[in-house]
């Protein structure tokens, strides 16, 4: 008996649940790389500026310690990941939510996002293997996979809370 991927299918509330996971598994993934990267300098005793920007020594500067000017890093990545979940990221689950509704029920696990989203996805991975390769300092690509990643996570928090609102309208028909 073979199993053929393409026919694997979920009903709408799942689907929506396994969205959500891969969102926050990702995002979880860049929150992680992101913060390492911010703190990268760090070695037992005391931070070495190599690899950071030319603007985080004035920034250090200005906070008073690299400590400071860390945590104002992790701080405004997470503010603005925070907002753009709930701004961008909530639409991109609403849509989702949209015409995952619209497929039959269940729904092959394959069409749990639509062409648009694979590209964007394509897109995504480019950019941030295009920073690596261009060897963009750890502080700013410390920021943007921080934003990032916490963006992803609030985005699936809301995949979470439409597959439960789903399975709740599941369970009144």
């Amino acid at each position: 008996m073979q199993y053929n991927p393409s026919e694997w299918k979920l009903n709408h509330s799942k689907l929506l649940a396994v969205s959500g996971f891969i969102w926050l598994c990702i995002g979880a993934m860049l929150l992680k790389l992101g913060i390492n990267f911010i703190l990268f300098g760090w070695t037992a005793a005391r931070f070495s500026e190599e690899g950071y920007s030319s603007f985080f020594p004035y920034l250090s500067q200005s906070l008073g310690s690299h400590e400071n000017a860390c945590i104002l890093l992790v701080a405004l990545g997470v503010l603005i990941g925070y907002v753009k979940g709930n701004m961008v990221m909530k639409k991109a689950a609403q849509r989702s939510y949209a015409r995952i509704s619209e497929l039959p029920n269940p729904a092959p696990l394959f069409s749990i996002y639509s062409r648009a989203n694979y590209i964007i996805l394509a897109i995504m991975m480019g950019l941030g293997l295009t920073m690596k390769f261009l060897d963009v300092a750890y502080d700013v690509r410390g920021f943007v996979d921080t934003a990032v990643g916490i963006a992803l996570i609030q985005g699936a928090v809301h995949f979470f809370r439409f597959s439960r609102d789903a399975s709740i309208a599941k369970q009144k028909f």
